[in-house]
Order: structure tokens, then sequence, then C-alpha cells
């Protein structure tokens, strides 16, 4: 920095260093430099943005955010997959999120693009930082918690990790010399979810989450009602019958997802390691876990969403994963043009 202070990586790099610890305004007016020294470098406006959301300021957020849709910083995949979880959502839904990939797609198109901006997109990791509950409620999330209560919460959670460091409590589930601090125990961000789940229950909103939250952790704190739709899962109490969600689901699955990012070139020539390539395989999780409902919607439904597999998915899956979710096609019960594709595989006989 003091040979090159005019260097935008070396500014970003700096800012990040010094914004990662909490709120900082240094490191933003870092992450501010290297934006307006080089605009067209996209890494600085992907922490301005998170910055700006953190201290309530929408119109640079906002900013920030149409740098990203303009600079193409966020590729097609991962932008489809965001508009496939909102597209699913019931109307002034809340999707709570778990990191990069399924938070600034939705962000840029809720906010940006317009699309579904009735729902709030809460980011989990945020919520650990001070100024982040706040600033959702400002953007319409119903208050779920006071600055007093937060401080005391934030108190007890500290007195939580340390027992739990100490060994004085213990995770259900929790394997020896694994410990995870994502957990009710030590995480202040998943305490507040549940927070932002009963406020929202109060409020009749719908809360969901994202298909990359940890299905064994929240999903038990949650509550038993937890209906699971595919990329997200509905979270809240509602009035809807399960069956009749996942008719709507399946419909909107084969009609109304996107796919564009997952037939392009780029993705099909990307590497195995090609992080969008990855994110692609959590549409194969989502049908390997409802394809066995299906039944009740009946063939015409499994058909189309067979196709929809073979056309769009299985071309992208790691080698090591293609084999077990093909396998979710093999049962006698399903049309004869799926029985005859699992008889090329070796699994269904005559």
């Amino acid at each position: 920095m003091e040979k090159y202070p005019a260097n935008p990586v070396l500014l970003y790099l700096s800012g990040k260093l010094k914004s990662g610890k909490h709120e900082n305004l240094e490191g933003r007016q870092l992450l501010e430099r290297a934006a307006a020294l080089d605009p067209d470098y996209m890494d600085p406006w992907h922490g301005l943005a998170a910055a700006y959301i953190l201290e309530g300021d929408r119109e640079n957020a906002d900013v920030a955010l149409r740098h990203l849709l303009n600079g193409k910083a966020v590729e097609d995949v991962v932008m489809d997959l965001s508009y496939n979880m909102l597209a699913t959502l019931d109307t002034n839904a809340i999707l709570i999120t778990n990191g990069d990939n399924d938070t600034f797609p939705g962000w840029i198109l809720t906010r940006i693009i317009r699309f579904r901006p009735d729902v709030n997109i809460v980011n989990r990791p945020l919520l650990n930082i001070d100024s982040y509950p706040s600033s959702i409620v400002k953007e319409g999330v119903p208050e779920f918690i006071s600055h007093d209560s937060l401080d005391s919460l934030k108190v007890q959670v500290a007195a939580d990790r340390e027992k739990f460091v100490q060994g004085q409590i213990r995770l259900k589930g929790q394997s020896k010399g694994f410990p995870d601090y994502r957990n009710e125990f030590v995480d202040l961000g998943d305490r507040l979810v549940l927070r932002i789940i009963e406020a929202a229950e109060r409020a009749g909103r719908p809360v969901y989450f994202a298909c990359t939250i940890d299905r064994y952790n929240l999903w038990e704190q949650a509550g038993p009602g937890a209906r699971y739709l595919g990329l997200v899962t509905l979270v809240t109490h509602s009035s809807t019958a399960y069956a009749e969600r996942l008719r709507k689901l399946f419909t909107l699955w084969t009609t109304v997802y996107r796919t564009g990012g997952l037939d392009s070139w780029q993705l099909r020539s990307a590497g195995k390691n090609n992080a969008a390539r990855w994110l692609s395989s959590n549409y194969a999780f989502a049908l390997e876990s409802l394809i066995r409902q299906t039944d009740e919607a009946g063939p015409e439904v499994q058909l189309s969403l067979f196709r929809w597999y073979r056309q769009h998915l299985v071309d992208l899956l790691d080698k090591n994963f293609v084999d077990k979710a093909n396998s979710m096609w093999f049962d006698r019960r399903f049309p004869r043009e799926i029985r005859e594709w699992s008889k090329t595989k070796g699994w269904l006989g005559d």
C-alpha cells in the first residue's frame, strides 16, 4: 500500500481486511477508493453493496448492486437459481439466505430488476453484525428484537460459546473433535433467525430457507411444520395443503424456472471445480428429495421433470455424484420413457 497507494486491487484487499472484522468506516472508504479508480473492477462493489446495506444506506447499496448487474459480476446460472427460488415464494415472503451466491443475486433481482420486490432477503451470517438487524427492519422485516434484548442475547451467546468450548454443553449429533460453531448454542445469527420466524408468524408473513441453509441445523429448530419445496423450505405455518404446494411447484419447475445459465456454453465448458457448476447440483438434490412425492401428481408431471433433468442438468453433474442422481429415476412405477432410460443405465431389467 505504501508503494502503490492507487492500486485498486491492494485497496480492495486492504478494505476487506478491515471491513471483515465488523462495520468499519476506514474499510468502506478503501473499497470506495478502489471502485472510483476502476469502476469496472467488480470485487469492491460486492463489498460496498454489503457495507451500504449494513449501514441502511439504500441509495448507495442500489448503486453498488447496479454496478454488479451491469458488470455481469454474477454468472447467469447463479442469477437463475435466485430467480427460481424467488419464483417459488408466496407473496410478502422473507427468504433466509446463507452466502454470496444466494444473497447478492437476490438483492439484485428484488431491488434493481424489481422481480419480487415484495420479498425481503435476510442473510443469516450478516445477522451477527450489530447494525444488520435494525437495517433489515427498516427494509420491511417485522421487528423481531429490541436493542436491549439484542445486547442481552449477545452476552448469553458469548457465555454459551465459552461453555461449548470448555465442553460443558454438547450439540445433538455432534461428532467428537468436529465442533460446529453454527448452532443454536453459539451462533447469534441462528438465534436471530428463530426470532425473525416468530415475528413473521405474528405478522402473517411466510418465511423460507434457501436451499443453501443446512437442513440438519436450523430446520430442527424452526419446528416440525417445515415444508420442503425443492430450492426453498417453508418454515412458517400455512393453510395451504402441502400436496397443493407441490403441484404448483412442479408446474413452476417445468414452465417458469429459468435455465439459460444451466444451458450456457460458459457453464458447459467450465471445469468440474467451477463454483457455479457445483451450485447447479442444488437442483439435483432438490429433485432427489421431491421425486418420490410425484406419485399423486401423476405420470405427466414425472415425465416433465425427467425431461427437464435430462435436458438441463444431467450433463453438468460431477461424475462422483451423477450415478446417485440418476438413481432417483430407477422406479418401475414411472412412465415407460423413464423406465427405458433406466434400463440403459443397467438398473431396471425386463
